[in-house]
């Protein structure tokens, strides 16, 4: 695996380089895609993949040769490439920052894998792995138990970090607590980066979709808001009261961003 926000090196690192190519080439080095010939690259971020550098992945995929940095003559090689980006290429595209040549060469077979808040039921199966690879790291001795009201809290977090955050937070509970003790909501909301509702409310992200109408967004925004209050407070009243606005309003509101993200309107 090789993430592509590398810095201004990640050309060469990628392609290689021939001695003296740059300053401090001091000897020739392969890049990545020729280390990995007759095996699998995995490009993590591809869209932030820089325009040069894309040239010369369409290059790989097209005609299966690299140019190191300072060379004169292509290297053949030959290695499966698979590629994972939090960006909508498509709307990349538009804006003119990726190719679209090298878009449909990476889209052959395409998986979209919805963020971890579209998928609670993960959540305990994935805490519970954390938390024995948490226990391995840290060479405990007992187990740790979790209590159910903690992963009603977890379930309730939005997650914008998704299960990288979660794993995150899951080692920060294994770190914090002793050997055979009980892991509980009040712990749970604690390790969460939104445990302090001054964050919580300091940390809604920008939820605007292209063509969305000033009332989506505003429904959208709330329910996040709402969700992340919900997440530190783990107390619906204290919630709706923290956000101050009438609680009939409020019910009707969310269950109409509810309803909305349930017909796609809003995701």
């Amino acid at each position: 695996m090789y993430p592509l926000t590398a810095g201004p090196f990640l050309e060469s690192e990628l392609f290689g380089y021939e001695r003296g190519a740059f300053t401090g080439a001091n000897e020739k080095r392969k890049g990545l895609f020729e280390a990995t010939h007759k095996g699998t690259i995995f490009l993590d971020e591809i869209g932030e993949m820089m325009a040069a550098c894309q040239v010369k992945l369409l290059r790989v995929l097209q005609e299966g040769t690299i140019r190191p940095v300072g060379a004169r003559s292509e290297t053949h090689v030959d290695a499966r490439v698979i590629t994972a980006t939090n960006r909508n290429l498509a709307l990349e595209l538009q804006a003119g920052r990726f190719r679209e040549d090298l878009f449909y060469r990476i889209a052959v077979l395409a998986s979209n894998t919805p963020p971890l808040r579209k998928r609670v039921s993960d959540i305990p199966l994935l805490v519970d792995h954390f938390l024995c690879e948490g226990e391995k790291r840290f060479k405990c001795a007992r187990k740790r138990r979790v209590e159910k009201e903690a992963i009603t809290v977890l379930s309730n977090y939005p997650w914008p970090g998704n299960v990288r955050q979660l794993r995150h937070v899951v080692e920060k509970l294994v770190a914090t607590t002793m050997d055979g003790d009980l892991i509980t909501a009040e712990l749970a909301r604690r390790a969460l980066p939104n445990g302090h509702l001054a964050g919580a409310r300091a940390q809604v992200p920008l939820l605007y979709h292209e063509n969305d109408s000033l009332e989506a967004f505003l429904d959208r925004t709330l329910l996040t808001l709402y969700e992340q209050l919900l997440a530190t407070t783990g107390n619906h009243s204290q919630a709706a009261r923290l956000l101050r606005i009438d609680r009939t309003s409020l019910y009707q509101r969310l269950e109409r961003a509810r309803r909305r993200m349930r017909s796609n309107e809003l995701f």
